[in-house]
């Protein structure tokens, strides 16, 4: 594959992530890929992502590329922090330590309002989803504690593949809250 041209696109570049949702690895039936961007996602019948709300300013989608000579594997991982502790969050970490078993994806959009899909690709589908939790509850010493009362979620998974982001009408679905694959809160 020769190198392509890269043109630098003279717009405002917004750090951060906005939105984040799950779904089990096998809830997904199909992905559609054109020209590099997600056009499409099926799923299984009444199998969607789910929306999980964090605190504000806490996720972040990070990939870590390592290799020589054309052997190239990279990191993904994907943090976020969960405020108010109890039974439901409880309840939310059984389900994501039950999706981890055989692999969790994760829809993120970020806050240019690209949507990017992780832990799936076109060439594994799904294989190297996210399967590795490093995550801390902390209950804090006292109110001032203002970052503590929080659960830390830490996700991991290793490919040779980029995350995906979707195309124009999947983003715009996304935003919208229309997307058919995703329940919104």
């Amino acid at each position: 594959m020769a190198i392509a041209n890269y043109t630098r696109t003279c717009a405002k570049n917004t750090p951060g992530n906005t939105s984040l949702f799950f779904t089990e690895k096998d809830n997904i039936t199909s992905v559609t890929v054109t020209s590099g961007e997600i056009s499409a996602v099926t799923m299984g019948t009444g199998l969607t992502f789910h929306e999980v709300q964090v605190r504000k300013h806490t996720i972040r989608r990070k990939q870590e590329e390592t290799g020589n000579d054309g052997n190239i594997s990279i990191k993904h991982t994907l943090e976020c922090v969960f405020i108010g502790l109890g039974k439901d969050l409880i309840t939310l970490k059984t389900a994501i330590y039950n999706a981890l078993a055989c692999g969790l994806v994760a829809v993120i959009k970020d806050a240019n309002d690209q949507s990017w899909l992780s832990g799936w690709n076109d060439t594994t589908y799904g294989v190297d989803a996210y399967s590795t939790i490093n995550a801390t509850e902390d209950s804090g010493v006292k109110a001032s504690d203002d970052e503590m009362g929080t659960y830390t979620l830490i996700i991991e998974a290793e490919s040779g593949y980029n995350d995906l982001p979707f195309d124009t009408t999947q983003n715009a679905a996304i935003k919208g809250e229309t997307a058919t694959y995703i329940t919104f809160n």
